[in-house]
C-alpha cells in the first residue's frame, strides 16, 4: 500500500506544477492575444537540448539513437518553401521527451482542445526540424519520415497527435 501511496504522491508532485504552469501560461498569453499552439520553455536554461545531425537530401539516412529511437529518411524527402532546390548539407535536429519533467521543461502545450479543458497524457514525444542554408525545410507531399519512437510505457490507451509549430 505504501508503494502505491508514494507513486500517487509523486504523480501529484509532477502534475500539480505542470497544471499550474499551464494555467498561468495560458492566461498570460491569451490576454496578449497570442495563439495557444506554441512551445515556450518556462526556463530557457532548463530546456531539453537539441541533438544535431548533418544529412543529405540525396541519400537514405537511418539514425539509431541511444534512447532506442530509430529515424529513417528517404532521398528527396525535403523541400524549401522559397522554391530553391535543397543542395548541400541539411541540419537535422532531434529532441525526445519521455517524462513529465521533459515535457514541462520544454514548454510543450499539453491541451488537446483550444479550450484547454482536456490535458494530454503522453507516452513519449519527438521533435524533428530540418534546415538548409538557414531555410526551414518541409516534408514533400507524398513523402514521410519514419520514426520508431522508443517507449518506456505500454502504448495501450494512447493516441497519436501531431503538432506543427
Amino acid at each position: 500500500m505504501q508503494g502505491k501511496l508514494k507513486i500517487g504522491l509523486f504523480t501529484i508532485a509532477i502534475i500539480a506544477p505542470l497544471a499550474t504552469w499551464m494555467f498561468f501560461n495560458y492566461n498570460i498569453n491569451s490576454s496578449k492575444g497570442n495563439d495557444v499552439n506554441f512551445i515556450v520553455p518556462p526556463l530557457k536554461e532548463a530546456d531539453i537540448p537539441v541533438d544535431k545531425y548533418v544529412i543529405s537530401n540525396d541519400s537514405s539516412v537511418e539514425i539509431k539513437r541511444q534512447t532506442g529511437t530509430h529515424i529513417r529518411i528517404k532521398p528527396g524527402t525535403f523541400y524549401r518553401e522559397d522554391g530553391l532546390p535543397v543542395t548541400g548539407q541539411i541540419d537535422f535536429n532531434v529532441r525526445e521527451f519521455h517524462s513529465a519533467s521533459d515535457i514541462l521543461k520544454s514548454g510543450i502545450p499539453m491541451s488537446i482542445c483550444k479550450e484547454r479543458m482536456e490535458i494530454l497524457q503522453s507516452g513519449g514525444m519527438i521533435e524533428l526540424s530540418a534546415y538548409n542554408q538557414g531555410q526551414k525545410l518541409e516534408v514533400k507531399q507524398g513523402k514521410n519520415i519514419e520514426v520508431d519512437l522508443a517507449g518506456y510505457r505500454s502504448p495501450e490507451g494512447y493516441s497519436l497527435y501531431y503538432l506543427q509549430n
